[in-house]
């Protein structure tokens, strides 16, 4: 449901494209994050309920501030998921040791009342020291604590990082959603005509987004009357 890539200039010609399914919303619910720590992107899901999933990076060599990372999860309608290699280490979660970033993310969860879905599993293996470590985190609303499975898959599929997998605990009836579309053997095409008439100054404007949208707007207003 949300990733994290980043381009190879030396891998340009493999380069993979990503489209959205038809059950996440396309729109723009949030606003932009004007954190310097995080790289974060959200989806709205819609199955039997809509659900918020948020995809987090934290270099690791960046400090991570408490407030910043507060800001992010604010802008998040609930319920949601925060998703994301956070490199935090805490016993919490199955580290073996405590950094700073695990004191935030603790301190996190305890403040904002939130829940750990992480069952001590390794996420991440250091192929310098050929150690395990946990430093990916899955944090939700309490509220979907008991609809939700977590588990690590034991093949990394030629990442450092093995793929973390959440599911609903109970199998859910997925209704097909369909786009709308318009009925055309219905239409009144003169009255269409008339209402979707385009003036000059529509595509007059100095800029072409603005004359789009004007033109579009224009079209769409006379189909839905």
């Amino acid at each position: 449901m949300a990733l994290q890539d980043f381009l190879n200039i030396m891998h340009i010609q493999h380069a993979r494209i990503y489209q959205c399914s038809d059950d996440c919303n396309t729109r723009e619910p949030f606003s932009q994050s004007n954190s310097h720590v995080a790289s974060a992107v959200a989806v709205q899901v819609s199955i039997f309920s809509t659900v918020t999933i948020c995809n987090v990076y934290l270099p690791p060599n960046t400090p991570l501030n408490f407030r910043e990372l507060k800001e992010i999860i604010d802008q998040l309608p609930s319920p949601f998921l925060l998703l994301g290699d956070f490199n935090a280490h805490h016993l919490l979660w199955g580290c073996q040791d405590v950094n700073s970033r695990g004191k935030v993310v603790e301190k996190l969860l305890a403040e904002l009342y939130l829940t750990l879905l992480n069952d001590g599993s390794n996420t991440y293996f250091h192929s310098p020291t050929q150690s395990f470590s946990v430093i990916d985190l899955s944090i939700c609303a309490p509220s979907l604590l008991l609809d939700l499975t977590w588990s690590v898959l034991g093949n990394p599929l030629g990442s450092d990082h093995f793929p973390v997998v959440i599911s609903y605990a109970t199998p859910i009836a997925c209704a097909t959603l369909r786009q709308p579309r318009w009925k055309f053997d219905q239409a009144d095409w003169e009255t269409f005509r008339t209402q979707a008439d385009k003036t000059e100054g529509m595509v007059n404007s100095g800029s072409i987004d603005e004359a789009v949208s004007l033109v579009t707007s224009c079209i769409l207003s006379a189909a839905n009357n």
